[in-house]
Protein backbone atom coordinates (compact mmCIF):
# COMPACT_ATOMS: atom_id res chain seq x y z
CA UNK A 1 0.00 0.00 0.00
CA UNK A 2 1.66 3.29 -0.95
CA UNK A 3 1.66 5.98 1.70
CA UNK A 4 -0.46 8.89 1.17
CA UNK A 5 1.76 12.35 0.49
CA UNK A 6 0.90 14.86 3.01
CA UNK A 7 -1.78 17.51 2.51
CA UNK A 8 0.16 20.98 1.54
CA UNK A 9 -1.23 24.28 2.90
CA UNK A 10 -0.09 27.34 1.81
CA UNK A 11 0.77 30.45 4.85
CA UNK A 12 -2.29 31.98 4.31
CA UNK A 13 -4.46 29.00 5.50
CA UNK A 14 -2.09 27.62 8.13
CA UNK A 15 -2.36 31.32 9.91
CA UNK A 16 -5.96 31.04 9.37
CA UNK A 17 -5.79 27.48 11.21
CA UNK A 18 -3.73 29.06 13.54
CA UNK A 19 -5.86 31.39 14.28
CA UNK A 20 -9.18 28.76 14.34
CA UNK A 21 -6.87 27.00 17.35
CA UNK A 22 -6.39 29.82 19.14
CA UNK A 23 -9.84 30.91 19.07
CA UNK A 24 -11.30 28.04 20.73
CA UNK A 25 -10.10 28.51 24.12
CA UNK A 26 -13.40 30.24 24.16
CA UNK A 27 -16.42 27.65 24.32
CA UNK A 28 -18.59 28.92 21.18
CA UNK A 29 -21.78 29.91 23.27
CA UNK A 30 -19.35 31.78 25.48
CA UNK A 31 -18.12 33.82 22.49
CA UNK A 32 -21.62 34.47 21.35
CA UNK A 33 -22.15 35.98 24.92
CA UNK A 34 -18.87 38.18 24.47
CA UNK A 35 -19.53 39.26 20.93
CA UNK A 36 -22.85 39.94 21.43
CA UNK A 37 -21.85 42.34 24.89
CA UNK A 38 -19.21 44.13 22.07
CA UNK A 39 -21.53 44.29 19.48
CA UNK A 40 -23.82 46.85 21.78
CA UNK A 41 -20.47 48.64 22.88
CA UNK A 42 -19.36 49.58 19.74
CA UNK A 43 -23.26 50.69 18.36
CA UNK A 44 -23.12 53.04 21.86
CA UNK A 45 -19.75 54.49 20.63
CA UNK A 46 -20.47 54.89 17.00
CA UNK A 47 -24.54 56.63 18.28
CA UNK A 48 -22.31 58.70 20.36
CA UNK A 49 -19.02 59.29 17.85
CA UNK A 50 -19.57 62.84 19.06
CA UNK A 51 -19.02 62.79 22.56
CA UNK A 52 -16.36 59.91 22.41
CA UNK A 53 -14.66 60.43 19.17
CA UNK A 54 -11.11 58.53 17.77
CA UNK A 55 -12.42 55.02 19.53
CA UNK A 56 -13.51 53.28 16.28
CA UNK A 57 -11.26 52.26 13.91
CA UNK A 58 -11.56 53.99 10.15
CA UNK A 59 -11.84 50.89 8.22
CA UNK A 60 -14.34 49.75 10.70
CA UNK A 61 -16.25 53.14 11.00
CA UNK A 62 -16.49 53.43 6.97
CA UNK A 63 -18.07 49.86 6.93
CA UNK A 64 -20.76 51.38 10.10
CA UNK A 65 -21.44 54.18 7.90
CA UNK A 66 -22.41 51.98 5.08
CA UNK A 67 -24.28 49.77 7.13
CA UNK A 68 -26.56 52.80 8.94
CA UNK A 69 -27.51 53.62 5.45
CA UNK A 70 -28.95 49.90 5.13
CA UNK A 71 -30.35 49.77 8.40
CA UNK A 72 -32.26 53.14 7.65
CA UNK A 73 -34.24 51.46 4.37
CA UNK A 74 -34.91 48.09 6.48
CA UNK A 75 -38.46 48.68 6.86
CA UNK A 76 -41.43 46.57 8.50
CA UNK A 77 -44.54 45.69 6.58
CA UNK A 78 -46.34 48.94 8.08
CA UNK A 79 -43.40 51.25 6.66
CA UNK A 80 -41.61 51.40 10.16
CA UNK A 81 -37.88 51.16 10.24
CA UNK A 82 -36.92 47.55 12.26
CA UNK A 83 -35.14 48.11 15.15
CA UNK A 84 -32.50 45.47 15.08
CA UNK A 85 -29.80 46.74 13.20
CA UNK A 86 -29.07 43.85 11.69
CA UNK A 87 -26.68 45.30 9.26
CA UNK A 88 -24.63 47.36 12.06
CA UNK A 89 -24.36 44.28 13.63
CA UNK A 90 -22.99 41.87 10.82
CA UNK A 91 -20.38 44.61 10.25
CA UNK A 92 -19.36 44.67 13.81
CA UNK A 93 -19.53 40.65 14.33
CA UNK A 94 -17.64 40.17 10.97
CA UNK A 95 -15.05 43.08 12.23
CA UNK A 96 -14.23 40.45 15.05
CA UNK A 97 -13.71 37.03 12.87
CA UNK A 98 -11.23 39.18 11.12
CA UNK A 99 -9.41 39.90 14.25
CA UNK A 100 -5.15 39.38 13.66
CA UNK A 101 -3.62 40.32 17.04
CA UNK A 102 -0.23 41.17 15.28
CA UNK A 103 -2.31 43.57 12.93
CA UNK A 104 -3.50 46.74 14.53
CA UNK A 105 -5.62 47.55 11.57
CA UNK A 106 -7.81 44.57 11.79
CA UNK A 107 -8.85 45.70 15.45
CA UNK A 108 -12.21 47.02 15.74
CA UNK A 109 -11.40 49.65 18.16
CA UNK A 110 -8.40 51.92 19.32
CA UNK A 111 -8.08 49.94 22.85
CA UNK A 112 -5.17 51.88 24.16
CA UNK A 113 -7.22 55.09 23.94
CA UNK A 114 -10.48 53.48 26.43
CA UNK A 115 -11.08 55.01 29.71
CA UNK A 116 -13.65 54.53 32.26
CA UNK A 117 -15.47 57.57 31.64
CA UNK A 118 -16.38 55.98 28.19
CA UNK A 119 -16.96 52.32 29.66
CA UNK A 120 -19.17 53.95 32.42
CA UNK A 121 -21.44 55.65 30.32
CA UNK A 122 -22.42 52.66 28.35
CA UNK A 123 -23.16 51.13 31.98
CA UNK A 124 -25.25 53.32 32.85
CA UNK A 125 -27.73 52.05 30.00
CA UNK A 126 -28.14 48.49 31.89
CA UNK A 127 -31.20 48.85 33.84
CA UNK A 128 -34.82 48.02 33.53
CA UNK A 129 -37.70 50.38 33.19
CA UNK A 130 -40.30 49.90 35.83
CA UNK A 131 -43.66 52.12 36.63
CA UNK A 132 -46.18 52.18 39.53
CA UNK A 133 -49.70 51.16 38.73
CA UNK A 134 -52.65 50.07 40.64
CA UNK A 135 -54.13 46.87 40.88
CA UNK A 136 -58.03 45.81 41.35
CA UNK A 137 -57.90 45.98 44.72
CA UNK A 138 -56.36 49.34 44.81
CA UNK A 139 -52.85 48.75 46.39
CA UNK A 140 -50.21 50.24 44.08
CA UNK A 141 -47.65 47.99 42.02
CA UNK A 142 -44.47 48.16 40.53
CA UNK A 143 -44.29 46.57 36.67
CA UNK A 144 -41.98 46.36 33.90
CA UNK A 145 -42.94 48.82 31.43
CA UNK A 146 -45.13 48.23 28.80
CA UNK A 147 -45.59 49.47 24.82
CA UNK A 148 -47.45 52.80 25.15
CA UNK A 149 -46.66 53.70 29.19
CA UNK A 150 -46.18 56.93 30.13
CA UNK A 151 -42.42 58.19 30.81
CA UNK A 152 -43.36 60.23 33.26
CA UNK A 153 -43.54 57.23 35.74
CA UNK A 154 -40.88 55.35 34.92
CA UNK A 155 -37.95 54.23 37.26
CA UNK A 156 -34.95 52.92 36.31
CA UNK A 157 -33.88 49.93 38.38
CA UNK A 158 -30.20 48.66 38.22
CA UNK A 159 -29.29 45.51 36.67
CA UNK A 160 -28.05 42.68 38.93
CA UNK A 161 -24.45 42.25 39.02
CA UNK A 162 -23.99 39.17 36.49
CA UNK A 163 -24.71 41.90 33.69
CA UNK A 164 -21.87 44.28 34.56
CA UNK A 165 -19.43 40.81 35.05
CA UNK A 166 -20.38 39.86 31.24
CA UNK A 167 -19.49 43.49 29.75
CA UNK A 168 -16.26 43.16 32.07
CA UNK A 169 -15.43 39.68 31.01
CA UNK A 170 -16.55 40.64 27.28
CA UNK A 171 -14.00 43.63 26.61
CA UNK A 172 -10.90 41.56 28.75
CA UNK A 173 -11.79 39.17 25.85
CA UNK A 174 -11.12 41.86 23.07
CA UNK A 175 -8.36 42.69 24.90
CA UNK A 176 -6.84 39.35 24.64
CA UNK A 177 -7.58 38.64 20.86
CA UNK A 178 -6.46 41.94 20.31
CA UNK A 179 -3.16 41.07 22.33
CA UNK A 180 -3.42 44.43 23.76
CA UNK A 181 -1.86 44.50 27.63
CA UNK A 182 -4.06 45.63 30.54
CA UNK A 183 -1.91 47.93 32.12
CA UNK A 184 -0.58 49.06 28.65
CA UNK A 185 -0.78 52.79 29.73
CA UNK A 186 -1.70 54.16 32.99
CA UNK A 187 -5.49 55.22 32.07
CA UNK A 188 -6.26 51.74 30.66
CA UNK A 189 -5.01 49.79 34.04
CA UNK A 190 -6.91 52.88 36.16
CA UNK A 191 -9.44 51.84 33.70
CA UNK A 192 -9.93 48.00 35.01
CA UNK A 193 -9.16 49.25 38.98
CA UNK A 194 -12.67 51.01 38.44
CA UNK A 195 -14.83 48.28 37.06
CA UNK A 196 -14.55 46.60 39.80
CA UNK A 197 -15.09 49.46 42.28
CA UNK A 198 -18.25 50.26 40.34
CA UNK A 199 -19.79 46.72 39.81
CA UNK A 200 -19.40 46.77 43.64
CA UNK A 201 -21.64 50.44 43.62
CA UNK A 202 -23.88 48.71 41.40
CA UNK A 203 -24.69 45.60 43.47
CA UNK A 204 -25.32 47.64 46.43
CA UNK A 205 -27.41 49.91 44.61
CA UNK A 206 -29.08 47.51 42.92
CA UNK A 207 -30.10 45.60 45.48
CA UNK A 208 -30.96 48.80 47.96
CA UNK A 209 -33.36 49.71 44.67
CA UNK A 210 -35.44 46.39 44.56
CA UNK A 211 -35.39 45.88 48.69
CA UNK A 212 -37.13 49.80 47.99
CA UNK A 213 -39.91 48.65 45.32
CA UNK A 214 -40.29 45.16 46.83
CA UNK A 215 -38.69 43.76 43.69
CA UNK A 216 -37.48 40.09 43.44
CA UNK A 217 -33.73 40.27 44.58
CA UNK A 218 -32.68 36.94 43.71
CA UNK A 219 -30.58 36.67 40.39
CA UNK A 220 -30.56 33.86 37.71
CA UNK A 221 -33.17 30.82 37.41
CA UNK A 222 -35.29 29.40 40.43
CA UNK A 223 -34.29 25.65 41.39
CA UNK A 224 -36.96 23.13 39.61
CA UNK A 225 -38.67 21.07 42.37
CA UNK A 226 -39.28 17.30 42.32
CA UNK A 227 -42.81 17.38 42.12
CA UNK A 228 -42.49 20.02 39.34
CA UNK A 229 -40.03 18.33 37.31
CA UNK A 230 -42.48 14.92 37.41
CA UNK A 231 -45.20 16.92 35.87
CA UNK A 232 -43.28 18.65 33.43
CA UNK A 233 -41.79 14.69 32.40
CA UNK A 234 -45.06 13.34 32.43
CA UNK A 235 -46.56 16.22 29.83
CA UNK A 236 -43.64 16.13 27.47
CA UNK A 237 -44.08 12.29 27.72
CA UNK A 238 -47.57 12.62 26.94
CA UNK A 239 -46.84 15.15 23.79
CA UNK A 240 -47.88 12.70 20.22
CA UNK A 241 -44.60 14.96 18.02
CA UNK A 242 -41.49 13.22 18.13
CA UNK A 243 -39.69 16.59 19.62
CA UNK A 244 -41.51 16.62 22.91
CA UNK A 245 -40.37 12.39 22.96
CA UNK A 246 -36.36 14.41 22.63
CA UNK A 247 -37.04 17.26 24.64
CA UNK A 248 -38.20 14.49 27.58
CA UNK A 249 -35.11 12.75 26.97
CA UNK A 250 -33.31 16.09 27.07
CA UNK A 251 -34.96 16.75 30.18
CA UNK A 252 -34.32 13.64 32.50
CA UNK A 253 -30.33 13.71 31.36
CA UNK A 254 -29.94 16.98 32.10
CA UNK A 255 -31.81 16.28 35.69
CA UNK A 256 -29.39 12.74 36.12
CA UNK A 257 -26.40 14.34 35.22
CA UNK A 258 -26.41 17.38 37.59
CA UNK A 259 -24.63 19.20 34.63
CA UNK A 260 -24.70 22.15 32.21
CA UNK A 261 -27.60 21.62 29.44
CA UNK A 262 -23.94 21.93 26.86
CA UNK A 263 -22.25 18.57 28.22
CA UNK A 264 -25.79 16.84 27.21
CA UNK A 265 -26.46 18.39 23.90
CA UNK A 266 -22.41 17.42 22.86
CA UNK A 267 -23.44 13.38 24.23
CA UNK A 268 -21.83 10.98 21.60
CA UNK A 269 -23.60 7.73 21.49
CA UNK A 270 -20.64 5.86 21.67
CA UNK A 271 -20.21 7.48 25.11
CA UNK A 272 -22.76 6.26 26.50
CA UNK A 273 -22.82 2.28 27.39
CA UNK A 274 -24.30 0.03 30.19
CA UNK A 275 -22.04 -0.96 33.97
CA UNK A 276 -23.59 -3.65 35.72
CA UNK A 277 -27.57 -2.33 36.09
CA UNK A 278 -27.03 1.63 35.52
CA UNK A 279 -26.41 3.64 32.43
CA UNK A 280 -22.70 5.23 32.27
CA UNK A 281 -22.37 8.23 31.20
CA UNK A 282 -19.17 9.94 30.15
CA UNK A 283 -19.37 13.21 30.34
CA UNK A 284 -16.31 14.72 27.77
CA UNK A 285 -15.08 18.16 28.25
CA UNK A 286 -16.83 20.12 30.88
CA UNK A 287 -17.11 24.40 31.33
CA UNK A 288 -14.42 23.50 34.28
CA UNK A 289 -12.64 21.10 32.52
CA UNK A 290 -11.82 21.69 29.23
CA UNK A 291 -9.16 19.45 28.39
CA UNK A 292 -11.45 16.42 29.24
CA UNK A 293 -8.47 15.29 32.54
CA UNK A 294 -11.19 15.16 35.38
CA UNK A 295 -13.39 12.90 34.14
CA UNK A 296 -11.56 10.11 31.63
CA UNK A 297 -11.26 7.59 33.69
CA UNK A 298 -14.48 7.66 34.71
CA UNK A 299 -18.13 7.60 33.34
CA UNK A 300 -21.25 8.77 35.68
CA UNK A 301 -24.16 6.21 36.22
CA UNK A 302 -27.68 7.00 35.68
CA UNK A 303 -30.30 4.62 36.86
CA UNK A 304 -33.90 3.87 36.04
CA UNK A 305 -36.90 4.38 38.13
CA UNK A 306 -39.21 1.75 38.26
CA UNK A 307 -41.99 3.67 40.68
CA UNK A 308 -42.52 6.57 37.82
CA UNK A 309 -41.84 5.69 34.21
CA UNK A 310 -42.31 9.54 33.23
CA UNK A 311 -38.98 9.93 35.04
CA UNK A 312 -37.06 6.85 34.26
CA UNK A 313 -34.50 7.38 32.07
CA UNK A 314 -33.74 4.38 30.75
CA UNK A 315 -37.04 3.91 29.02
CA UNK A 316 -36.93 7.33 27.42
CA UNK A 317 -33.94 6.17 25.76
CA UNK A 318 -35.79 3.54 24.50
CA UNK A 319 -38.23 5.41 22.70
CA UNK A 320 -35.75 7.88 21.61
CA UNK A 321 -33.38 5.38 19.92
CA UNK A 322 -36.45 3.81 18.43
CA UNK A 323 -37.99 7.27 16.87
CA UNK A 324 -34.15 8.01 15.63
CA UNK A 325 -33.02 4.47 14.61
CA UNK A 326 -30.11 5.86 12.78
CA UNK A 327 -28.17 6.91 15.90
CA UNK A 328 -27.87 2.99 16.65
CA UNK A 329 -25.34 2.97 13.88
CA UNK A 330 -22.99 4.79 16.25
CA UNK A 331 -20.53 7.41 15.86
CA UNK A 332 -23.06 10.42 15.82
CA UNK A 333 -24.61 13.07 18.29
CA UNK A 334 -27.11 11.70 20.86
CA UNK A 335 -29.37 14.89 19.72
CA UNK A 336 -28.60 15.18 15.95
CA UNK A 337 -28.82 18.81 14.46
CA UNK A 338 -27.79 22.52 14.79
CA UNK A 339 -28.37 24.83 18.02
CA UNK A 340 -30.40 22.10 19.79
CA UNK A 341 -29.67 23.77 22.59
CA UNK A 342 -31.82 26.92 21.54
CA UNK A 343 -34.65 24.27 20.28
CA UNK A 344 -34.68 22.01 23.63
CA UNK A 345 -34.90 24.98 25.89
CA UNK A 346 -37.47 26.76 23.27
CA UNK A 347 -39.91 23.72 23.87
CA UNK A 348 -39.70 23.63 27.43
CA UNK A 349 -40.32 27.34 27.80
CA UNK A 350 -43.09 26.89 25.25
CA UNK A 351 -44.38 24.26 27.62
CA UNK A 352 -43.90 25.98 31.36
CA UNK A 353 -45.31 29.10 29.95
CA UNK A 354 -48.38 27.58 28.40
CA UNK A 355 -51.71 28.30 29.74
CA UNK A 356 -52.48 24.84 30.67
CA UNK A 357 -49.79 23.92 32.40
CA UNK A 358 -48.70 27.13 34.13
CA UNK A 359 -50.97 27.13 37.19
CA UNK A 360 -50.31 23.52 37.53
CA UNK A 361 -46.32 23.94 37.90
CA UNK A 362 -47.35 27.15 40.23
CA UNK A 363 -48.51 24.86 42.14
CA UNK A 364 -45.96 22.16 42.41
CA UNK A 365 -43.41 25.38 43.56
CA UNK A 366 -42.31 26.67 40.06
CA UNK A 367 -42.36 30.10 38.86
CA UNK A 368 -42.41 30.05 35.45
CA UNK A 369 -40.96 33.16 34.66
CA UNK A 370 -37.66 32.69 36.77
CA UNK A 371 -37.69 28.52 34.87
CA UNK A 372 -34.60 27.74 32.30
CA UNK A 373 -32.06 24.98 31.91
CA UNK A 374 -30.47 26.11 34.92
CA UNK A 375 -33.02 25.23 36.99
CA UNK A 376 -32.96 21.62 36.43
CA UNK A 377 -29.79 21.70 37.83
CA UNK A 378 -30.25 23.61 40.68
CA UNK A 379 -33.70 21.20 41.13
CA UNK A 380 -31.55 18.30 40.96
CA UNK A 381 -28.68 18.90 43.19
CA UNK A 382 -30.99 20.41 45.57
CA UNK A 383 -33.01 17.46 45.77
CA UNK A 384 -30.07 14.99 46.44
CA UNK A 385 -28.38 16.98 48.92
CA UNK A 386 -31.74 18.66 50.78
CA UNK A 387 -34.03 15.85 49.55
CA UNK A 388 -33.84 13.73 53.18
CA UNK A 389 -31.64 14.36 55.54
CA UNK A 390 -28.76 11.21 54.96
CA UNK A 391 -28.01 12.31 51.83
CA UNK A 392 -24.50 11.73 49.55
CA UNK A 393 -21.48 12.91 50.41
CA UNK A 394 -20.95 16.49 49.22
CA UNK A 395 -17.77 15.71 47.79
CA UNK A 396 -19.86 13.00 45.71
CA UNK A 397 -22.17 15.36 44.68
CA UNK A 398 -19.64 18.58 43.61
CA UNK A 399 -17.58 15.57 41.73
CA UNK A 400 -20.62 14.62 39.54
CA UNK A 401 -21.59 18.27 38.81
CA UNK A 402 -18.32 18.91 38.12
CA UNK A 403 -18.31 21.49 40.71
CA UNK A 404 -14.06 22.38 42.35
CA UNK A 405 -14.20 21.82 46.13
CA UNK A 406 -12.49 24.66 48.38
CA UNK A 407 -8.78 24.32 49.18
CA UNK A 408 -6.79 21.02 49.03
CA UNK A 409 -10.27 19.23 49.06
CA UNK A 410 -10.08 19.05 45.03
CA UNK A 411 -6.56 17.78 45.20
CA UNK A 412 -7.22 14.90 47.62
CA UNK A 413 -10.52 14.02 46.97
CA UNK A 414 -11.40 12.46 43.65
CA UNK A 415 -14.06 9.88 42.36
CA UNK A 416 -15.10 7.17 43.72
CA UNK A 417 -17.78 4.72 42.22
CA UNK A 418 -19.58 3.98 45.61
CA UNK A 419 -20.42 7.85 45.70
CA UNK A 420 -21.48 7.88 42.39
CA UNK A 421 -23.75 5.41 42.63
CA UNK A 422 -25.22 6.62 45.57
CA UNK A 423 -26.70 9.98 44.18
CA UNK A 424 -27.42 8.11 40.65
CA UNK A 425 -30.08 6.54 42.88
CA UNK A 426 -30.86 9.48 44.69
CA UNK A 427 -31.11 12.00 41.65
CA UNK A 428 -32.76 8.95 39.48
CA UNK A 429 -36.36 9.72 41.67
CA UNK A 430 -36.50 6.76 43.72
CA UNK A 431 -38.06 6.89 47.25
CA UNK A 432 -34.91 7.06 49.65
CA UNK A 433 -37.00 5.69 52.30
CA UNK A 434 -39.07 2.82 50.99
CA UNK A 435 -37.32 -0.47 50.13
CA UNK A 436 -37.57 -0.12 46.16
CA UNK A 437 -34.82 2.44 46.45
CA UNK A 438 -32.38 -1.42 45.82
CA UNK A 439 -34.38 -2.21 42.69
CA UNK A 440 -32.20 -3.57 39.84
CA UNK A 441 -32.93 -2.35 36.12
CA UNK A 442 -35.51 -4.51 34.39
CA UNK A 443 -33.66 -6.91 32.12
CA UNK A 444 -34.27 -10.25 30.61
CA UNK A 445 -34.34 -12.59 32.83
CA UNK A 446 -34.01 -16.69 32.07
CA UNK A 447 -33.37 -17.75 35.46
CA UNK A 448 -35.30 -20.59 35.47
CA UNK A 449 -34.54 -22.58 33.08
CA UNK A 450 -31.22 -25.00 32.55
CA UNK A 451 -27.51 -22.94 31.70
CA UNK A 452 -28.11 -24.99 28.13
CA UNK A 453 -31.29 -23.88 27.52
CA UNK A 454 -30.29 -20.01 29.14
CA UNK A 455 -27.30 -19.77 26.70
CA UNK A 456 -29.72 -21.19 23.57
CA UNK A 457 -32.55 -18.56 24.45
CA UNK A 458 -30.33 -15.42 24.93
CA UNK A 459 -28.19 -16.03 21.65
CA UNK A 460 -32.01 -16.11 19.81
CA UNK A 461 -32.83 -13.52 21.88
CA UNK A 462 -29.93 -11.17 20.78
CA UNK A 463 -29.75 -12.21 17.16
CA UNK A 464 -33.99 -11.47 17.20
CA UNK A 465 -33.05 -7.96 17.92
CA UNK A 466 -29.83 -7.31 16.04
CA UNK A 467 -32.04 -8.34 12.72
CA UNK A 468 -34.29 -5.33 13.89
CA UNK A 469 -31.21 -2.90 14.10
CA UNK A 470 -29.35 -1.28 11.28
CA UNK A 471 -26.32 -3.78 9.87
CA UNK A 472 -23.67 -1.08 11.75
CA UNK A 473 -25.76 -1.22 14.71
CA UNK A 474 -25.77 -4.83 15.29
CA UNK A 475 -21.88 -5.29 14.95
CA UNK A 476 -21.56 -2.09 17.37
CA UNK A 477 -20.99 -4.36 20.99
CA UNK A 478 -21.80 -0.98 23.10
CA UNK A 479 -24.65 0.25 21.11
CA UNK A 480 -25.96 -3.26 21.02
CA UNK A 481 -25.70 -3.61 24.58
CA UNK A 482 -27.36 -0.02 25.87
CA UNK A 483 -30.41 -0.36 22.97
CA UNK A 484 -31.08 -4.12 24.69
CA UNK A 485 -31.04 -2.86 28.21
CA UNK A 486 -33.48 -0.16 26.97
CA UNK A 487 -35.57 -2.08 25.41
CA UNK A 488 -36.19 -4.29 28.14
CA UNK A 489 -36.65 -1.23 30.53
CA UNK A 490 -39.29 -0.16 27.44
CA UNK A 491 -41.01 -3.69 27.36
CA UNK A 492 -40.90 -3.74 31.45
CA UNK A 493 -43.43 -0.51 31.74
CA UNK A 494 -45.49 -1.33 28.38
CA UNK A 495 -49.03 -1.99 30.66
CA UNK A 496 -48.02 1.68 31.69
CA UNK A 497 -47.33 2.80 28.00
CA UNK A 498 -50.50 1.18 26.74
CA UNK A 499 -52.64 3.35 29.02
CA UNK A 500 -51.39 6.34 26.38
CA UNK A 501 -52.51 4.22 23.63
CA UNK A 502 -55.88 5.00 23.57
CA UNK A 503 -55.42 8.63 23.47
CA UNK A 504 -53.09 7.80 20.72
CA UNK A 505 -49.96 8.69 21.91
CA UNK A 506 -48.46 5.24 21.07
CA UNK A 507 -49.64 5.62 17.93
CA UNK A 508 -48.36 8.97 17.07
CA UNK A 509 -45.16 8.54 18.32
CA UNK A 510 -43.92 5.15 17.43
CA UNK A 511 -46.28 4.73 14.40
CA UNK A 512 -44.47 3.38 11.49
CA UNK A 513 -40.80 2.99 13.33
CA UNK A 514 -42.10 0.63 15.91
CA UNK A 515 -43.86 -1.25 13.50
CA UNK A 516 -40.84 -3.81 12.58
CA UNK A 517 -40.96 -4.35 16.16
CA UNK A 518 -43.99 -4.90 17.92
CA UNK A 519 -45.82 -6.99 15.97
CA UNK A 520 -43.07 -9.29 15.70
CA UNK A 521 -42.68 -10.21 19.16
CA UNK A 522 -42.95 -14.07 18.85
CA UNK A 523 -40.75 -15.39 21.18
CA UNK A 524 -40.35 -19.04 22.21
CA UNK A 525 -43.33 -20.56 23.54
CA UNK A 526 -42.28 -21.52 26.73
CA UNK A 527 -41.27 -17.98 27.58
CA UNK A 528 -43.79 -14.75 28.61
CA UNK A 529 -43.20 -11.38 28.33
CA UNK A 530 -43.44 -11.25 32.15
CA UNK A 531 -40.42 -14.05 32.62
CA UNK A 532 -38.42 -12.74 30.16
CA UNK A 533 -38.73 -8.60 31.22
CA UNK A 534 -38.79 -9.30 35.42
CA UNK A 535 -37.22 -7.25 38.13
CA UNK A 536 -35.21 -7.91 40.70
CA UNK A 537 -37.03 -6.00 43.62
CA UNK A 538 -34.36 -7.88 46.16
CA UNK A 539 -31.38 -6.15 44.75
CA UNK A 540 -29.29 -9.01 43.58
CA UNK A 541 -26.55 -7.55 41.56
CA UNK A 542 -26.94 -3.81 42.16
CA UNK A 543 -24.02 -1.94 42.87
CA UNK A 544 -22.89 -0.47 46.14
CA UNK A 545 -26.54 -0.11 47.72
CA UNK A 546 -26.04 2.10 50.57
CA UNK A 547 -27.05 0.91 54.26
CA UNK A 548 -30.68 0.87 54.02
CA UNK A 549 -31.30 -0.42 58.05
CA UNK A 550 -29.89 3.10 58.88
CA UNK A 551 -32.11 4.84 56.91
CA UNK A 552 -35.55 2.64 57.05
CA UNK A 553 -35.04 -0.54 59.40
CA UNK A 554 -38.53 -1.28 60.02
CA UNK A 555 -39.46 -1.29 56.27
CA UNK A 556 -36.42 -3.70 55.46
CA UNK A 557 -36.55 -5.79 58.68
CA UNK A 558 -40.00 -6.99 56.52
CA UNK A 559 -38.61 -6.96 53.05
CA UNK A 560 -35.88 -9.34 53.88
CA UNK A 561 -38.75 -11.60 55.88
CA UNK A 562 -40.41 -11.67 52.74
CA UNK A 563 -37.74 -12.33 50.57
CA UNK A 564 -36.44 -15.37 52.91
CA UNK A 565 -40.25 -16.74 53.08
CA UNK A 566 -40.01 -16.53 48.76
CA UNK A 567 -36.64 -17.81 48.17
CA UNK A 568 -37.72 -19.16 45.18
CA UNK A 569 -37.01 -16.64 43.07
CA UNK A 570 -39.86 -17.82 40.69
CA UNK A 571 -42.66 -18.25 43.25
CA UNK A 572 -41.50 -14.83 44.58
CA UNK A 573 -42.01 -13.28 40.70
CA UNK A 574 -45.10 -15.15 41.15
CA UNK A 575 -46.72 -13.18 44.23
CA UNK A 576 -45.95 -10.36 42.78
CA UNK A 577 -47.51 -10.70 40.00
CA UNK A 578 -45.02 -10.21 37.42
CA UNK A 579 -44.87 -14.17 36.23
CA UNK A 580 -47.98 -15.93 35.12
CA UNK A 581 -47.89 -19.79 35.67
Amino acid sequence: MEAQAPILMDDEAIDKEIRRVMRSRVAKRSRRTYNDYMVRYIIFLYDNRERFPDLIRPELLEKLDAAYVQDLGNRTREGRQKKKRIYIRAAILSAFEAIIASDASTHPLFLEKLDFRTLAHFLHTFHKPYTRTTNAAGNQTVVPVQAGDSPDNVINVLLHRSSYDGVASSLANLFTECGVARDINPTIKSMWEMIAIYKKGTTREGAKQRKELGLRSNEGKDPLPFDAYCYLADVLHRKKEPKYQEAHLFLLLDWNMISRADSVITSNIELVGMRNDALAFEPGPTKTDQENKQNVDHPFHIYSCPENPAICTVTAMAKHLMCRPQILNGQCLLFEGSNQYEHYCSILREVVQSDEHRQSLIDRGLDPNYFGTHSLRKGAVTHVASGITSSPPIASICIRANWKMPGVMNRYIKFEAAGDQYVGRCVSGRNRLGTRFAESIPYFDMSEYSPIEKELMMREQDQWIKERMSADGAINDGVFCLFKTCLASFLFHWDWLQKRKKNGILVGVYNGILTPLLPSWNYPEKMTLQQMVSLWLIGIQSEKVPPFRFIAPKQVRHFDKDAKRYHDMKAYLVTIGLVVL
